[in-house]
């Protein structure tokens, strides 16, 4: 296949990267082991697009992977030990992006981590309602742009 280019090659000024949660969980929900990648798996391809955005001239924000539902769910337990390592390692090595946001931290219940916060989903425990979109905009625009409450 040949490739083709059509007008002027664009580069971003600015990557923002949020992990969702499917690839911790859909290799489970859909019964395809062989797709049910490590926390470190989504790391590494999270470093990479880092590494290939800033190759690029664009400045990279990278924030952790968000609590998730999947209540009742015999895979979940799995799913979130993915998570969990994801975010450990995205952490330890914040500072490979131009700047790190800790999403899940600002989402999570407080009285138990693994799930995101009440009122800030559609009821399922995974997709951000309004209030929870805009929780997350104000602290995207407040870690990065200085743009904010404060």
């Amino acid at each position: 296949m040949e490739h083709v280019t059509i007008g002027k090659q664009t580069t971003p000024d600015v990557i923002f990267v949020m992990e969702g949660v499917n690839d911790c969980s859909h290799g489970f929900a859909f019964h395809i082991p062989e797709e049910v990648p490590t926390g470190s798996q989504i790391f590494e391809g999270i470093r990479k697009i880092i590494e290939t955005g800033r190759e690029k001239g664009s400045k990279v924000y990278v924030s952790t992977v968000m609590p998730f539902g999947c209540y009742g769910e015999a895979f979940r337990e799995e799913a979130e030990v993915i998570r969990q390592e994801c975010n450990g390692l995205l952490r330890a090595n914040r500072d490979m992006a131009d700047g790190f946001l800790d999403l899940d931290e600002i989402m999570r219940k407080e009285e138990d981590i693994h799930f995101m916060k009440d009122g800030m989903h559609l009821g399922d425990g995974v997709h951000p309602n309004e209030t929870g979109g805009r929780a997350i905009a104000e602290a995207i625009l407040a870690a990065f742009f200085n743009y904010g409450s404060n």
